[in-house]
């Protein structure tokens, strides 16, 4: 094979050169698959997601660094106020929350970086602005759950809490991971 090759590289060329060559468009042509794979499991997550199937992303830590945030500690975050504000909602939690504090959207560690300097790097891709607006909704709802609490509207409360926050929270996530895929696929 390497003296079918050898003509391409010219005469000049010892084969070992060409060897060379030859060894690294196949080292470069497999993290293109490996990086096509884990691509494609993004979209196969997005599209479950979509579906209305929950699945867990099993993506490996050093694929989900987002240009300095970390994708599943972003998620998690954002999960955890379910429960949060279902415990408050029951009366089980002993932590108050301010629902204006809880509705501002740049105050977590999401907002933080999707408000500074790490997150504005990103605000070229349209799935910047996506996310942006999801991520203000989730916390505007969810400081809305603690404000109707607050007036004694339980049912309305547990209502938005299990409807909208729930699918706030989803749209957020989708949101992530539809960024982390165009931030991916630019590099």
């Amino acid at each position: 094979m390497i003296f079918e090759l050898y003509p391409l590289c010219g005469k000049s060329v010892y084969p070992n050169t060409c060897l060379s060559v030859v060894i690294i468009l196949s080292k470069n042509i497999r993290l293109f698959q490996e990086r096509l794979n884990k691509m494609n499991h993004l979209k196969y997550w997005l599209d479950q997601q979509l579906a209305g199937n929950r699945i867990p992303l099993n993506l490996p830590t050093d694929e989900q660094d987002l240009n300095g945030l970390a994708l599943s500690s972003a998620i998690a975050a954002h999960a955890a106020w379910i429960d949060k504000l279902q415990l408050t909602l029951k009366g089980q939690n002993p932590e108050e929350y301010d629902p204006q504090v809880v509705g501002a959207d740049h105050l977590c560690a999401l907002g933080k970086w999707l408000h500074g300097n790490e997150g504005q790097v990103l605000a070229k891709f349209p799935e910047y602005a996506d996310l942006k607006a999801k991520h203000a909704a989730f916390h505007e709802c969810a400081g809305g759950i603690l404000k109707k609490h607050s007036q004694k509207h339980f049912a309305d409360a547990m209502f938005d809490l299990r409807h909208k926050l729930v699918d706030l929270s989803q749209d957020v996530q989708v949101c992530l991971v539809s960024l982390l895929l165009a931030y991916k696929g630019e590099k």
